[in-house]
């Protein structure tokens, strides 16, 4: 990986610089990431406060925009990172390999052990052959016992969707930023048309023609947005409201993993990046360690999480101490489980794997801090 230097001088972006210079440090977008993946967390483990307490109903349906957030990041990054390099599909590609199949593989063998040992531990997994090749290859098939478009490693369904735009993204590298970005709104909007006007059994088309992949438009054209135009703070403004209220319209329609989440969460988390951005621009970005650490580990937490998830919640149902802390006391203990899990898997997996599979035995760095 390819380290951004920063560019910040007095609290704003440095412009018109040298083609060659690396573009600049976006920090807000590493607190994005864990806030993302704090989602996420948050999100499943109303599943193990639904086991501890029978009464108890799912009430953290906004835990599903940590996903749409994280592919709204990721139009971002591709198109930030890429805007002032020569880079080749090949050697696209290769970095964004390095950076994603490693743990996946990782933790995909690990559920496949577990389930070997501990199949009455895993009843709503199966394994099967064809599904774990489609799933160690980050393509959409049928899951054995769901019949969902979803992998061995459930929450894998992600890393299919972003393959397939790093895919579509390194294709266009030869095109400049504005063409690139055009191209690919175009390509994912015919694709979502496609789908649905075609009534026909696919998997690709169903999964890649799905709603959710315009999220990654969305970054992108934040991204193109704020290299190339001036924005005000009353536009920015007017998005945040937007944001806000379309955020507020899905928890209380009770939006969770419904095709039209991409209206509420999608739009909510384009518009909250936008912002988020556009005032580190402006104004800079406070520098807090354990939040851009914890960013950092994001894609650790997110892997790592449904594991320490499944431990943590019998644990805590053994000792007797839901009742004693209660639901909301149960979700701290078990999203702070998974962030020091995950910030360990970081530390001790994650970046010595980066290292080993660096460029000459380097350690491959952050694209963003």
């Amino acid at each position: 990986m390819v380290e951004m230097q920063d560019a910040l001088h007095d609290g704003k972006f440095v412009v018109g610089r040298d083609a060659m210079t690396p573009p600049p440090t976006v920090h807000c977008v590493q607190w994005l990431r864990f806030f993302a993946a704090a989602l996420v967390v948050l999100y499943h483990s109303e599943l193990q406060i639904m086991r501890l307490d029978h009464t108890a109903v799912h009430r953290f349906g906004i835990g599903a925009a940590g996903v749409d957030l994280f592919f709204v990041i990721s139009g971002f990054i591709m198109v930030h990172t890429t805007q002032r390099r020569d880079m080749t599909f090949n050697t696209f590609m290769q970095r964004r390999l390095i950076r994603i199949v490693p743990l996946y593989w990782i933790f995909t063998g690990l559920l496949v052990f577990l389930i070997s040992v501990r199949p009455s531990l895993f009843r709503s997994s199966l394994l099967d052959s064809v599904h774990l090749l489609t799933s160690l290859s980050f393509l959409p098939y049928p899951h054995p016992v769901s019949g969902e478009l979803r992998p061995l490693l459930v929450l894998g369904w992600t890393l299919n969707a972003e393959m397939f735009f790093y895919l579509c993204f390194g294709a266009t590298l030869s095109l400049t930023l504005e063409q690139r970005v055009v191209a690919l709104t175009l390509f994912f909007l015919a694709l979502v048309g496609l789908a649905q006007m075609i009534d026909m059994p696919s998997h690709f088309l169903s999964f890649y023609g799905a709603p959710l992949m315009l999220e990654f438009v969305g970054g992108m054209a934040i991204a193109c947005a704020m290299m190339r135009y001036k924005v005000s703070g009353t536009v920015v403004a007017m998005f945040c409201c937007a944001g806000l209220f379309l955020a507020g319209l899905g928890i209380q329609n009770g939006i969770s993993e419904h095709p039209a989440r991409v209206i509420y969460w999608g739009v909510a988390a384009t518009c909250l990046l936008f912002s988020c951005v556009w005032y580190e621009r402006v104004r800079g970005w406070p520098k807090l360690s354990l939040l851009t650490k914890l960013g950092d580990a994001s894609y650790a937490i997110y892997l790592s999480h449904l594991f320490v998830l499944g431990l943590a919640g019998p644990l805590i149902a053994s000792l007797g101490l839901f009742n004693a802390i209660g639901a909301n006391g149960t979700r701290i203990i078990l999203l702070t489980s998974a962030c020091v899990v995950g910030l360990a898997v970081h530390d001790y997996l994650e970046k010595p794997m980066l290292t080993f599979f660096g460029r000459n035995g380097q350690k491959p760095r952050p694209l963003l801090k």
